[in-house]
């Protein structure tokens, strides 16, 4: 599935609403229009941006080792 001029319409908007970048607003506004139920990823600030469209967010990598690395998801979280 592509996106059209609303997909990324939308993208910007969220990234607005969100304070997330547009590029993973525009992954998760394309999988919004595609009807996906889950976004699986270990970007844990996406949780947010999954949340504002009604999508499940999964991070298929447990807390405990992202925090091994350090790995928070953006801006700290």
């Amino acid at each position: 599935m592509d996106g059209d001029g609303d997909t990324v319409l939308h993208a910007f908007e969220l990234a607005e609403t969100t304070g997330h970048d547009v590029y993973d607003c525009y992954l998760t506004a394309l999988a919004k229009r595609g009807e996906a139920t889950h976004l699986v990823t270990t970007d844990s600030g996406l949780r947010r941006v999954c949340e504002t469209v009604g999508i499940a967010y999964e991070n298929p990598v447990p807390s405990s080792v992202l925090a091994r690395f350090r790995v928070r998801g953006r801006r700290g979280e």
